[in-house]
C-alpha cells in the first residue's frame, strides 16, 4: 500500500489511503458533513483509538490492582455492583 504524507497547514500531518467503507456510513456522513467527509471520518478514527486506550489503561490498571491486592472474591465484587446499582 503506498502512503503519502500531504503537505497542510494543520497541526497535524495527514497521510492518504484508501478504505473500503460500507456505503450506509458514507451515504450518512456525507449527508451531514458533504464538504469534510474526511474530517468526519478521521474524527471516527481518533475517538476510536481513544477510547481503545482507555480501555487498555482500565485494563493495566485492573492488573496492577489484582496484583497488588489480590483477586476480588464474589462477596467484594457483590457489594461493588450493588453500590453502583
Amino acid at each position: 500500500m503506498t502512503t503519502m504524507i500531504l503537505e497542510k497547514s494543520e497541526a497535524r500531518p495527514k497521510v492518504r489511503r484508501t478504505f473500503t467503507l460500507d456505503a450506509d456510513l458514507v451515504e450518512t456522513l456525507a449527508a451531514s458533513e458533504p464538504d469534510n467527509l474526511s474530517g468526519a471520518v478521521n474524527a471516527a478514527l481518533r475517538y476510536a483509538v481513544e477510547r481503545r486506550a482507555k480501555r487498555e489503561s482500565l485494563a493495566q490498571l485492573a492488573a496492577d490492582l489484582d496484583a497488588q491486592f489480590g483477586r476480588p472474591d464474589k462477596a467484594e465484587i457483590d457489594h461493588a455492583v450493588a453500590l453502583l446499582s
